[in-house]
């Protein structure tokens, strides 16, 4: 299995990224019991998604040349494309 470096640990924050999405949407919806989040509030909670998923792709990436399952030409080339499925460039 590849990586192990960080303990898996990028999992847990694409696992907060995840949780993240759900709240956010949630956050734009007026429900009886809450007011919905001012727009302000909600694209600072949405940069925030994305620096989390950032992270989530660094870690992993990095993690993978530490264990030596990525060499240097494929961490740049994956962490490029990783990036921009995360929809972070």
């Amino acid at each position: 299995m590849s990586g192990g470096h960080f303990g898996y640990k990028q999992y847990e924050l694409q696992y907060v990224a995840d949780t993240l999405i759900g709240d956010i949407a949630r956050c734009k919806v007026k429900t009886s019991w809450r007011e919905a989040y001012d727009e302000q509030v909600i694209e600072r909670m949405e940069d925030g998604l994305k620096a989390i998923l950032e992270a989530a792709v660094y870690m992993n990436r990095i993690d993978w040349l530490l264990s030596g399952d990525d060499g240097e030409d494929t961490f740049l080339r994956r962490l490029r494309e990783d990036l921009k499925e995360a929809g972070c460039e």
